[in-house]
């Protein structure tokens, strides 16, 4: 039985009936009363008020879900209108925006970056307002969620430390004021987690740990239903961990394992592997070792990419194969480290260098070598996977939880050790 504010339980019973209505629809009036125990008037009253909001439709009177008539007076029907409302994710990418557009049924309805025009972040902030305004007037967006990396003030929407033009800059309230739509962020890697225990392949898998690779390592989890962000709102930050200590000097995984290792490995290390390529006389590392040696003429690093370095993966160039299963090697020691801590059901990696199949088998390898008694009975279970997400994952996980703060998705709780009713400012 419901007790407390009466608007509480009126908003616990309208959340209730359009999760029915999402996840069973179509379904009628006595069906949900059957599951909910509502009278057959408080039913129809949250009913109409979600067809009031957008949310579900009434299907037509002689409707059927089966196709079959039947005696008697027929039922109401009702199924999640999934254009109703649309929320748009936004993600800040190293030189462009990311901006998806997702349906109340989770789907992608748009993609598309917007690169950035020069280094002046107010002009790319005008620009990527002007672009929403654009698609806002075509689906009428409801909410916008912004994904960031770096150490983020999430009440200001501002990163307060990283590698970004954009440090220092209110985004969340600079977006609201131009484009007049209700916004959020959230740190890039908390929202993929809120994206995988939602909507992804291990949905609502209560404990969860996703590791993101991309200019560093980072961490979002899900402990028993919880998403979890720490004392000050900076938990996550796996790069940081030391690896490799005491040899060459302390460091950390993010010197191994990001994609700015795997560039400055290849930069740093172009003659060796040209020589190396040189000596395969395979057509395809003969092209290979052509634009590698093209780069050295010109003297311009900035050519080699993570493109360049699948390249040198794929033409098994040792020297860069070394690297990466080094890396990955160093990573499945750290998720051998973080299983025994937080004993997680799942642990989910995402990011460009998953796409390398021997990325994958040398963490797994290197986990599941760990000479410690209890780490099969704490792994009992567990498994180790890729994102089921696509190179859009960031903006994706935006709207996810622009939904997700609208109410418009089952809940997920929040907890730290200060402040834990205010971490996402859920109603």
């Amino acid at each position: 039985m419901n007790t407390g504010d009466t608007g509480d339980i009126k908003k616990m019973n309208l959340r209730a009936v359009f999760e029915i209505v999402r996840y069973h629809g179509p379904v009628s009036q006595p069906e949900i009363k059957e599951m909910t125990n509502l009278t057959a008037t408080t039913i129809l009253t949250l009913l109409e008020e979600l067809k009031k909001d957008n949310l579900i439709f009434e299907h037509e009177y002689s409707y059927r879900p089966d196709g079959i008539n039947k005696k008697g007076r027929p039922p109401k029907y009702f199924s999640l209108k999934k254009n109703g409302r649309y929320v748009l994710g936004l993600s800040l990418k190293d030189n462009y925006w990311g901006l998806t557009v997702l349906n109340l049924a989770n789907e992608v309805c748009l993609y598309k970056k917007l690169d950035f025009i020069g280094t002046n972040p107010l002009v790319n902030i005008k620009n990527v307002t002007r672009e929403i305004n654009n698609i806002a007037a075509e689906f009428q967006i409801s909410y916008i969620g912004i994904a960031m990396a770096g150490v983020i003030d999430q009440e200001k929407g501002m990163i307060i430390d990283g590698n970004s033009d954009f440090v220092g800059l209110p985004l969340k309230y600079l977006i609201q004021r131009e484009t007049g739509i209700p916004t959020a962020a959230i740190h890039n890697t908390a929202a993929l987690a809120i994206a995988e225990y939602l909507i992804g392949e291990n949905a609502l898998t209560s404990n969860l740990l996703f590791i993101h690779i991309e200019g560093g390592v980072g961490a979002g989890m899900v402990f028993n239903g919880f998403v979890y962000d720490g004392a000050n709102k900076h938990a996550g930050e796996l790069g940081n961990i030391l690896v490799n200590i005491g040899e060459n000097g302390d460091r950390n995984l993010n010197d191994y394992v990001s994609n700015k290792a795997f560039i400055r490995f290849a930069r740093n290390n172009l003659s060796a592997i040209k020589s190396e390529l040189e000596a395969n006389d395979a057509e395809e590392s003969d092209i290979l070792s052509y634009e590698v040696d093209n780069i050295t003429q010109e003297n311009n690093l900035t050519n080699i990419d993570m493109n360049i370095v699948f390249k040198l993966l794929e033409n098994e160039s040792k020297l860069m194969m070394d690297f990466v299963h080094r890396g990955a090697g160093y990573l499945g020691q750290v998720l051998v480290n973080l299983s025994l801590l937080l004993n997680p059901e799942v642990i989910i990696i995402s990011g460009k260098i998953v796409n390398y199949p021997e990325f994958m088998q040398v963490v797994k390898r290197s986990f599941y070598s760990a000479d410690i008694s209890l780490l099969d009975v704490v792994t009992e279970n567990m498994t180790i996977c890729c994102s089921s997400f696509d190179e859009n994952t960031e903006s994706t996980a935006g709207a996810v939880y622009s939904l997700y703060k609208m109410g418009l998705l089952p809940e997920v709780r929040v907890e730290s050790k200060l402040d834990i009713d205010n971490i996402f400012e859920i109603d």
